[in-house]
């Protein structure tokens, strides 16, 4: 492990800050920066806004996707339109050019994109989906999708409700993923008050190909969901459907880990992600992120008291090992490390993205797994440093990180 201070972190980040790409604007073919190598694997490496937001317009909840072909997908939401609009915008080139960005719904949906919920990008064979919590469709909050062909230009159909259990029922942290076969799986919480005004909070999850109809884990579980903690799934290459999420049992707030083994749609198993924690007596916001590296094995991350922490798996995530020490010990010194997420490359690079407690967003890597993380770069932009949310993905060959700055701009780092 190389124990790293911030000071380290930042200068690491000045050091990057004079790459060509670096500009508030994608590189255009007049631009004076230097010639851009124009072979398909040349990516514009750096920081660039990616948003087409008026001035002064309230931009929020970026998502990010790269394709297998290197295809990158960006999606946000601003308020240009006098609400909460989503759109979509893509390059085919490594984000040296962009499309013009698509509208995906209409005005009479708004999506949720603040308080660890906004729409997600979800890529089939040749769809590009859009997930999102509605904040008010037909009288409730309620799960869609509308999805598009993939082609020169994007055209989103839909909205299709999958989320609403009753009508007195709330939803949030709508997450999916598309399985090898191409069935979309999803899954969030449901929250329902009785009589007495006491909270009943169950995980939900729905599939495309039975018609997104809800289905509920028969798991046995002690507790409920956290109600203001993010999920995660994710499908394996053995093809089982693996739901992540921090449970509520008396304030014991602990990682577990659902399985849907093959194509069943019940997730009937069950393991416990993380050690046993202490109490938590408030509701800490915090969820695990899970993804699998080549050799097949599992990482999840999460955050807790102010740090990073992980576990991995080696049999497909049955059983779970906790990463010794807190996952960036040493690496940074900040009071306050949150919000992790995850993406792990083809030649096992794993990437993480964190926010610290000066509000600022850092990228790290490590080559080895869960122990040797190192920075390499705090995310800065022309408009200030990424905050909440940040995302890291990889694809293609490629990884970038995406960033809200300010409210106002939606930045891409594409990673060298």
């Amino acid at each position: 492990m190389r124990y790293l201070s911030l000071f380290f972190l930042v200068a690491c980040s000045e050091k990057q800050s004079t790459s060509p790409s670096d500009s508030a604007q994608p590189i255009a073919e007049d631009s004076a920066a230097p010639p851009v190598d124009d072979s398909p694997a040349s990516w514009a490496v750096g920081t660039q806004r990616v948003d087409d937001a008026p001035d002064g317009i309230q931009v929020r909840g970026a998502d990010l996707l790269i394709g297998p072909d290197g295809t990158v997908f960006v999606s946000w939401v601003d308020y240009r339109n006098g609400d909460k609009d989503t759109f979509v915008r893509t390059s085919e080139d490594g984000g040296r050019t962009w499309a013009e960005a698509t509208r995906v719904d209409g005005d009479e949906i708004e999506a949720m994109a603040g308080g660890g919920q906004q729409p997600y990008l979800l890529l089939g064979e040749d769809t590009l989906y859009v997930l999102m919590t509605a904040q008010d469709f037909e009288g409730a909050a309620t799960i869609l999708i509308y999805e598009s062909p993939l082609g020169e230009t994007l055209d989103f159909s839909g909205p299709t409700p999958i989320g609403q259990i009753h009508g007195s029922s709330s939803v949030a942290f709508g997450k999916g993923v598309v399985a090898a076969d191409g069935d979309v799986w999803v899954a969030w919480q449901a929250y329902m008050l009785d009589d007495e005004y006491v909270e009943t909070g169950f995980m939900v999850t729905a599939r495309q190909s039975n018609g997104y109809q809800p289905e509920f884990p028969t798991a046995d579980v002690p507790g409920m969901p956290c109600e203001c903690c993010r999920l995660d799934i994710q499908q394996t290459r053995n093809g089982d459907t693996l739901l992540t999420y921090r449970n509520n049992d008396a304030d014991i707030r602990d990682q577990y880990v659902l399985r849907a083994s093959g194509d069943e749609g019940g997730f009937n198993q069950a393991v416990l992600g993380s050690e046993t924690h202490p109490e938590i007596a408030y509701c800490p916001a915090q969820g695990p992120r899970i993804a699998q590296r080549p050799d097949d094995s599992l990482v999840m991350l999460w955050s807790d008291f102010d740090r990073i922490h992980g576990a991995t798996s080696a049999d497909n995530g049955q059983t779970w090992v906790p990463h010794d020490n807190f996952v960036t010990a040493g690496v940074i010194d900040e009071r306050f490390e949150g919000d992790p997420t995850i993406a792990i490359t083809d030649d096992d690079r794993l990437l993480m993205t964190i926010e610290t407690s000066t509000s600022s967003a850092v990228l790290l890597q490590s080559d080895e797994g869960l122990g040797d993380f190192v920075p390499v770069t705090e995310l800065t932009s022309d408009d200030g440093g990424f905050a909440q949310p940040t995302t890291v993905r990889a694809g293609g060959g490629h990884a970038a990180v995406i960033g809200v700055v300010d409210r106002a701009s939606v930045w891409l780092y594409i990673v060298e």
